[in-house]
């Protein structure tokens, strides 16, 4: 099966959700949240592209932050594919450069309404090291999460070792996502796993599971 990492996420937090949104296909209820983290994408985007000059703080700070990684090639949303044991993985990298020492460095930006949490950079922290993995970074290339918003990076290298262990983590999860598709007809033959999280997902209006 085709699997990303933000849908290996949704698996882990809730099968019920999983299956709302990839088996059934449900329309999901707007999230300002998610709308936000598209818009500040897209305006990032297109300042590095050249399309349009940055108005906003965060697409200057964007635009200074890339300047000074001295990149002798960038490439914006990055799409890549790789066969993870009868897998596909796919996914976008939001910006992938070569310095002038040929090294090269994974940018990925993230938006938040507060300032992130260890959990979201720990998430963050094994999102690239998955795409690092996938792409076949070498052994100490530069891997940044960086939030715009906040003008803040954390800046870390890449572990081949680490990478594959998220990468098999991963597989785990398409396994069971794979077999789940195999055996039930919809959302509503999959128990959820309630939490606080409830009151945030798409798919409220409908599940008979949320808290």
């Amino acid at each position: 099966m085709r699997i990303s990492f933000s849908q290996a996420t949704s698996y882990e937090q809730c099968p019920r959700l999983w299956c709302y949104r990839y088996i059934d296909q449900h329309e999901e209820l707007p999230s300002e949240a998610l709308e936000h983290g598209k818009l500040v994408h897209e305006q990032i985007e297109n300042v590095l592209l050249g399309n349009t000059k940055p108005k906003l703080a965060y697409q200057r700070w964007a635009q200074e932050f890339v300047d000074d990684l001295n990149a002798e090639d960038m490439q914006v949303e990055l799409a890549f594919e790789k066969e993870l044991e009868g897998h596909i993985l796919n996914g976008k990298i939001d910006v992938f450069l070569v310095d002038v020492y040929l090294k090269d460095i994974l940018v990925d930006w993230k938006t938040k309404g507060k300032k992130p949490d260890t959990i979201m950079q720990e998430r963050t922290y094994n999102q690239l090291h998955l795409y690092g993995y996938a792409t076949g970074l070498e052994a100490g290339a530069t891997i940044i999460e960086a939030y715009p918003e906040w003008e803040m990076v954390n800046v870390g290298k890449y572990d081949p070792k680490h990478g594959e262990r998220v990468a098999r983590g991963l597989v785990d999860v398409a396994d069971k996502a794979e077999h789940l598709r195999s055996v039930v007809d919809g959302a509503d033959d999959v128990v959820g796993f309630p939490s606080w999280k409830c009151k945030w997902c798409g798919f409220r209006d409908v599940c008979k599971d949320k808290k």
